[in-house]
């Protein structure tokens, strides 16, 4: 992956340890490494002026890589159109800012977000999620602590529920609910005796599942065992003409029942 965000320190300056020649095989030693960054890739520049400060842009070349001790390791020679050279034992050091770090800063910040500064919807993806410090699957911010899976509080927000809407079902054919992406069932002009079959899916305990049916005139209603009515509260065993009649059911996973805790009906 490549890394786009490098740091830096201002005023750098120390010299070359030992003489240097072309090619990934040289050993890259600073006389002094005090305060440069180390948890990020740093750009050195080599031989921009010699040990009394004039300038020498015929034997100047920039170098990134990741410091190991007084060693800079895993490096890319000739950056920012520098070009690869040897350089004397030494040979001043400095970090200089360039184009090639901020051109790289850039690519790090249109990874997830639009030339216009905005994040770009493109760039949640799980490839990039890992880059911003979230996991991707759980989507597990690390910073704040909040998580999917953990316990929040939401303030003004709106849950919007999953309907699952028909007009009619053919006579005791039964009912397709899946719990998994619905709240609320609504049958809009049953036209027959309808049955509600045990909806698929995994229920959790307390989950709630809203019916409400409007009939095209009274139909009967049958219930599979799943749905649960107390001896205070019966199960509605037909819809009133063309009324519209709701009821409320809770999942109890102790009892493996919805449970019916409401119902009212004549809703014009």
């Amino acid at each position: 992956m490549p890394s786009y965000l490098r740091r830096y320190l201002s005023l750098f300056s120390t010299t070359l340890s030992s003489s240097i020649g072309i090619g990934t095989g040289e050993t890259i030693t600073l006389a002094s490494v005090t305060n440069l960054p180390t948890s990020t890739e740093i750009t050195i520049t080599i031989d921009r002026v010699d040990s009394s400060g004039t300038a020498t842009p015929s034997k100047m070349e920039r170098i990134t890589g990741t410091l190991s001790g007084n060693n800079l390791t895993s490096y890319t020679r000739a950056i920012d159109n520098s070009t690869e050279q040897a350089h004397s034992a030494g040979a001043v050091i400095e970090m200089v800012w360039n184009a090639t770090d901020w051109n790289s800063l850039v690519s790090g910040f249109l990874v997830g977000h639009s030339q216009t500064g905005s994040h770009a919807a493109s760039s949640i993806v799980a490839g990039n999620l890992a880059a911003c410090s979230v996991s991707a699957g759980n989507l597990n911010f690390t910073a704040g602590d909040v998580t999917l899976t953990g316990s929040e509080t939401l303030t003004n927000k709106r849950v919007t529920p999953r309907i699952t809407t028909a007009a009619s079902y053919t006579t005791d054919t039964g009912t397709s609910l899946n719990i998994d992406n619905c709240d609320e069932f609504d049958v809009t002009a049953q036209a027959g005796a309808l049955l509600f079959n045990a909806p698929s899916g995994t229920p959790t305990n307390g989950q709630r599942l809203i019916i409400r049916i409007t009939g095209t005139a009274a139909r009967a209603l049958t219930y599979n065992a799943i749905f649960a009515a107390s001896t205070d509260l019966a199960l509605p065993t037909t819809t009133t003409t063309t009324k519209t009649m709701y009821m409320g059911f809770f999942y109890n996973s102790t009892a493996a029942k919805w449970q019916l805790t409401a119902a009212l009906d004549n809703f014009a």
